[in-house]
């Protein structure tokens, strides 16, 4: 990994780390890896940040806070990482396959910030008109705006695959209430204004992480 791709990686990965040492311990267990993921989120009084880094024959879970890591610890089974997901989402349903085609808004990336930010400051109608102007859609931008407006859970997954021309990027926020979550997949790069907001349910958005973990990635020749 050069030093181009190391700093492309710091940046994504770990926007909220400030320290040189904390960013070169952990960027030194992703770089051989073909794929990392890192889980950030809130759900009231609890909060996890988990990295995950994909080789050819296992899956590396780390805890954090960087400054204070845990030791990590390996995953070599689909079983496992999918019993891990449960776990960590509290997820007490069997995992669904996301073959199924679901429901979703597009909307402006930079207006629902916008509206996150202000959320308490208008009503539960004005939120879902503002959406609705946005998507075209007013049934699905109501039921979003009522998971807005009681939110009880966010987060943020940072998705990186590693290919012969370097490392590609994915992000998506998410964010719940006692009976369902919103995944908002969203561009990561700053001069683009989209967002795909999907309903899910828990074991759904486990799904989704799992099955992206372990489909094969394309992996580069290092020769």
């Amino acid at each position: 990994m050069n030093d181009n791709d190391e700093v492309s990686l710091a940046n994504f990965l770990f926007p909220d780390v400030e320290s040189d040492t904390d960013l070169a311990q952990s960027l030194g267990s992703v770089a051989d890896s073909h794929k990392a993921c890192r889980l950030q989120w809130i759900e009231r009084e609890d909060s996890q940040d988990v990295l995950l880094r994909v080789h050819k024959d296992r899956i590396q879970v780390t805890y954090t806070p960087l400054s204070a890591p845990s030791i990590p610890y390996e995953l070599k089974q689909p079983e496992e990482l999918e019993r891990m997901c449960r776990q960590l989402f509290r997820s007490f349903e069997p995992q669904e396959s996301m073959t199924a085609v679901l429901p979703s808004l597009q909307l402006s990336k930079r207006l629902y910030l916008n509206l996150k930010r202000c959320t308490g400051a208008v009503t539960l109608n004005q939120l879902a008109a503002r959406l609705s102007a946005s998507s075209g859609d007013y049934e699905f931008s109501g039921e979003m705006a009522k998971v807005m407006k009681s939110c009880s859970m966010e987060g943020e997954i940072r998705l990186c695959t590693r290919s012969k021309s370097g490392w590609q990027y994915d992000y998506a926020a998410f964010i719940g209430d006692h009976g369902s979550i919103w995944l908002l997949r969203m561009s990561a790069k700053a001069n683009e204004d989209w967002l795909v907001a999907v309903p899910l349910s828990r074991a759904q958005l486990c799904a989704i992480i799992t099955e992206w973990m372990l489909h094969p990635a394309e992996v580069p020749n290092t020769e």
